[in-house]
């Protein structure tokens, strides 16, 4: 879910098919950069069944369009 949208019309606790599939739940942010590799990395260790797999390197990223406030995200 885009966690830099302001008026979202979706709110994290109501997503919920994630859950019911064991699968994890990210919220992602293009334009910031925000945990932007975490759902690959997720799926790299599932398909790799190695839960200690990590990215050893940074990607090039631009810098990020826009600045996520954390606590108004959690809001």
């Amino acid at each position: 879910m885009q966690v830099d949208v302001k008026n979202r019309q979706i709110k994290a606790k109501q997503v919920t098919f994630h859950g019911k599939k064991s699968l994890q739940y990210y919220e992602v942010s293009a334009k910031s950069n925000y945990n932007f590799e975490k759902p690959f990395l997720c799926l790299a260790k599932m398909l790799a069944c190695d839960a200690n797999l990590q990215f050893v390197e940074s990607p090039a990223l631009l810098p990020p369009d826009v600045t996520i406030d954390l606590v108004t995200q959690q809001q």
